[in-house]
């Protein structure tokens, strides 16, 4: 199975949080797909005329019309056609289902879209009669499309709308189980990160939870998808964007305030991670004012 990895949405050269699509696509002539991609975001599928197999880590899911499916952050997925298919697909960071992103991975709705543990990947035509997805993934379309002023916050709602009915489901199905949430251990290991935010490191935290160091460094990674430094520096990078966004401080000061050594490495991890340098991102926000 060849994989590669897709590049994020952008926005003026910065990485977005959404990014919704119309999809058509022709049927195939392979049953099995050669070639699987995968991204940061999670996937929302609604087939609106599709007769379509979905590979999930290699497993295949019919796709019918009428159906939802869900992908996971950093899945390997493809898809074969049997016919000519139409879909809406609403790709969108797993933060976006939390209020709360300094600490989004405790919150037990966001974890199972960062899960490969996930039972249930699609939501047939007949589960869904309690709730008018048509009207909601074509009102998140209409929205991205006509990009009217707060457009992000309608299209936030409708994908909350949604998967609170697919999480209802996963309940009442014992599909939301102790297995897709996080430990306890790391539940604490979480809470205790996001309120040290860049002040702390892997052993204290290990030590923390009771755990050795090398035990916690493999349950973190399997439970995240993320090893602890990563994840680290992915929540000093919010707390940066967050003050470039609502302070006058200078480049310096942020990198500092957040946590980084160095201002090199702060400039090197921010573009890394949203595709600019963090005075583009200033100068682009300064251009819309």
């Amino acid at each position: 199975m060849i994989t590669r990895s897709e590049a994020p949405f952008t926005i003026n050269g910065i990485k977005s949080s959404i990014h919704c699509l119309y999809q058509s696509t022709l049927k195939t002539s392979n049953n099995v797909p050669k070639v699987y991609h995968y991204h940061d975001y999670v996937e929302l599928l609604y087939a609106t005329d599709a007769d379509t197999s979905i590979w999930i880590n290699g497993e295949m899911y019919q796709f019918l019309t009428g159906d939802i499916a869900i992908i996971n952050s950093n899945e390997p997925h493809a898809f074969t056609f049997k016919k000519a298919s139409d879909y809406i697909c609403i790709k969108f960071s797993p933060e976006i289902l939390s209020a709360d992103t300094d600490c989004m991975f405790k919150l037990q709705y966001v974890f199972p879209t960062l899960s490969k543990n996930l039972k249930k990947r699609v939501i047939k035509a007949s589960e869904l009669r309690d709730i008018d997805v048509d009207f909601l993934t074509k009102e998140i379309m209409n929205e991205w499309e006509s990009e009217q002023t707060a457009h992000q916050l309608i299209i936030r709602a409708d994908i909350m709308k949604i998967f609170t009915h697919i999480i209802r489901l996963w309940e009442k199905d014992n599909f939301f189980s102790f297995d897709s949430k996080p430990s306890e251990a790391m539940q604490k290991a979480l809470t205790y990160i996001s309120e040290k935010r860049a002040c702390v490191n892997e052993e204290e935290v290990a030590a923390y939870c009771s755990l050795s160091t090398n035990y916690f460094s493999r349950t973190f990674k399997s439970t995240i998808g993320k090893n602890f430094k990563d994840y680290v520096c992915s929540l000093k990078l919010q707390n940066a964007r967050n003050l470039l966004v609502t302070t006058d401080k200078s480049i310096t000061e942020v990198a500092y305030d957040s946590g980084f050594s160095s201002t090199s490495h702060f400039i090197s991890s921010f573009k890394k991670e949203f595709g600019q340098t963090p005075k583009q991102f200033q100068k682009i926000l300064k251009s819309k004012i």
